[in-house]
This record gives C-alpha cells, sequence and structure tokens, in this order.
C-alpha cells in the first residue's frame, strides 16, 4: 500500500535529526492511518512512507504573483527571476525560487527561500532514508480562505493537513542532494536487474544445451540401434556399444581396450596349477608380462602352460637367455581369413 507522510517543519535553522515535528500519515486514497510528533530520525525509521511532502514553516518562504510576459519555456525561469529580484533583498543565486504555471492574464504564483538552509535540510531528510518529493510554503499548503495562514500545521490533524498540494514545489530535480541511502537502493535495484537477466539469460543457454543434448542421446541411440540390431532398448548408448564391440572382439580372439582383468584372471587360472612364484607384472600394450622368481620351477613348467594357453585362445613368450624368467601373455589375434 503507498503511502504519503505529511511533515509540519520548524524553521530551517532549528532542524536536526532529534528535531521533533507534527506528521500525518496517509494512504493513497487520502485516509489517515497515524498522526502525532515525533523525532525525524525515529520517524523515518518508523514509518516506512514510500514519500514526503514537507511544508515550511511561513518564516522560512517569501510567497507572491508577479507578472511574466509571455515568452518560450526554455527562458521562462529567466523571466522570473528577473521579475522576483526587485522584491527581495539578497541575490536571486543566493535563493532558490519556486514557481507555478503561468495563468491567462499572465500572473505566476512564486516563492523563494534562502539556498543553503533549504538544501540543508533537503539533505538531511534524504540521509535519515525521508523520499523527499514536496517542499511545499505554508501558504500553497492551505485550504482557501483560511482563518489562520500565518500558522503552522498543528495537531490534532483537521482539513487543513489534507489541502491538496500544487504540482509545483521547491523540491525541484535540478536541486535534488545526493542521498547515500537513494544511492544505495538505486545501486542494489541495477545489480539486482543484472543479476535477473543474467539468470534469465543462463536459464535459456541451459535449455538450448538441454534440447542439444537429447538431441544428440537420440541420435545416438539410433546409430547404435543401426549397428547392433539385435539391442531392441537403448538406456546408455555409449555404455552398450562398449559392451556389445567388447564382446565381438572376445568372440573373435582378440584383445579389448579393457582386456586387463579378464586376461589376468585367465593367466591366474593357467599358473595355478604350477609352483611358479611371481615378482613383478605389467599390463601395456594388450600384453601382460610377468617377471617370475628365478630357480623355481617356471623353466620345466613353460612348455606345457604354453601349449594350454594356446588351447585358451592365448599366446604365451618368453625371453631367451638369462631373462628366460619374464613371460608375456597376450590374446591370439586371428586373421580376417580364419574369420570368415
Amino acid at each position: 500500500m503507498k503511502t504519503r507522510l505529511r511533515l509540519a517543519l520548524p524553521k530551517l535553522d532549528q532542524i536536526d535529526r532529534t528535531t521533533k515535528v507534527a506528521f500525518a500519515l496517509f494512504d493513497r486514497g487520502g485516509r489517515l492511518l497515524r498522526s502525532g510528533e515525533q523525532a525525524l530520525e525515529s520517524l523515518a525509521q518508523g514509518t516506512g512512507a514510500d514519500w514526503v511532502e514537507a511544508i515550511l514553516h511561513p518564516d522560512d518562504a517569501v510567497v507572491a504573483t508577479v507578472q511574466v510576459p509571455p515568452v518560450r519555456s526554455s527562458q521562462r525561469e529567466d523571466a522570473i527571476n528577473a521579475c522576483v529580484e526587485p522584491l527581495t533583498l539578497s541575490n536571486v543565486e543566493d535563493l532558490c525560487i519556486a514557481y507555478g504555471p503561468r495563468g491567462s492574464e499572465g500572473g505566476v504564483d512564486v516563492a523563494w527561500v534562502d539556498r543553503k538552509a533549504v538544501l540543508h535540510g533537503w539533505q538531511m531528510l534524504e540521509r535519515l532514508g525521508l523520499n523527499v518529493q514536496r517542499i511545499t510554503p505554508l501558504a500553497h499548503a492551505l485550504p482557501q480562505r483560511d482563518p489562520h495562514p500565518g500558522r503552522q500545521l498543528a495537531l490534532p490533524v483537521d482539513a487543513r493537513w489534507q489541502t491538496p498540494l500544487p504540482d509545483w514545489s521547491f523540491a525541484r530535480p535540478k536541486w535534488r542532494p545526493h542521498s547515500p541511502v537513494r544511492q544505495w537502493k538505486s545501486t542494489l535495484y541495477w545489480v539486482a536487474a543484472a543479476v535477473l537477466v543474467w539468470l534469465a539469460g543462463l536459464q535459456l543457454y541451459a535449455n538450448q544445451l538441454n534440447r542439444e543434448m537429447e538431441g544428440l542421446r537420440d541420435q545416438a541411440v539410433r546409430e547404435v540401434q543401426n549397428a547392433f540390431p539385435q539391442m531392441s532398448v537403448v538406456i546408455d548408448p555409449l555404455r552398450q556399444a562398449q559392451n556389445e564391440r567388447d564382446a565381438l572382439l572376445r568372440a573373435t580372439g582378440s584383445a579389448v581396450q579393457s582386456d586387463f582383468i579378464p586376461l589376468g584372471l585367465g593367466v591366474a587360472a593357467l599358473l595355478g596349477p604350477y609352483d611358479i612364484q611371481l615378482e613383478a607384472l605389467r599390463y601395456q600394450d594388450q600384453v601382460l608380462t610377468l617377471v617370475l622368481v628365478e630357480n623355481t620351477g617356471a623353466g620345466a613348467a613353460f612348455e606345457t602352460v604354453r601349449l594350454t594357453a594356446e588351447q585358451q585362445g592365448l599366446t604365451l613368450s618368453r625371453d631367451e637367455g638369462k631373462n628366460n624368467n619374464i613371460w608375456r601373455f597376450s590374446r591370439n589375434q586371428v586373421s580376417e581369413g580364419a574369420q570368415r
């Protein structure tokens, strides 16, 4: 629910964080929600108002109506300043001058206030976290023919507090002070927006990758089923294709990339009946090399083991001479003619 906070300010030179001010908090429809008197710093923390309307003390602002000739909008401010300057005792550069629209007969409602004083008060309100949207002279915040035009708004809240304010005030964008709170909020909004955009882009990219992966998987399933028609259900195309390939290689007596364990188990079965002690082994390039302990029964058993290995599709060889205790096992490679 949008809320607006109207403040009855004391004189600008008396305002600080602890200054107590009368206030009224309204909802968007103008219904009074809260009112009272409270220090500015606690008021800023306690109301959570969306915007603030600050009503100046009658001693701070001077109001008048001046006649302004018809000029271009880009020249209107200079023309108004020229009309106001004879009415003031100060240099117009030391003032904040606010004004309304030009009437049909050339009259313009104007108000001026000491620049340093109003900007100091405005900056303090902003630093407290109050989003000031109007700084209005009291004369333009009261009903017409108000019986007490020189008396600041006071409690309890009455019709004087609910008078609609003009569209113009001293809270002009060109004079707005830099608020750390507002700057951080703005920064956070931009960071949040950037994060949302990044997350949206990331989600789109993830969806695109998922679609591409699904397409690649469907293509892989089709390729596997074309290569292995007997495979009716494909869940993991790569693993199932590897398993089928290895099965075909074993059926033809060829070694497969993952043949170490099957080959090692076969060799262990061959050597089991013999008193052969193993010193080391290694597996490389589909060859299992055994380094046997010397002076055991390995030499006498070699020929018997070799013949048995041939019957199981394995080839056994050894180095002659001093290194005849090094045995090498590999699978027989069946020629294409034999396969056919």
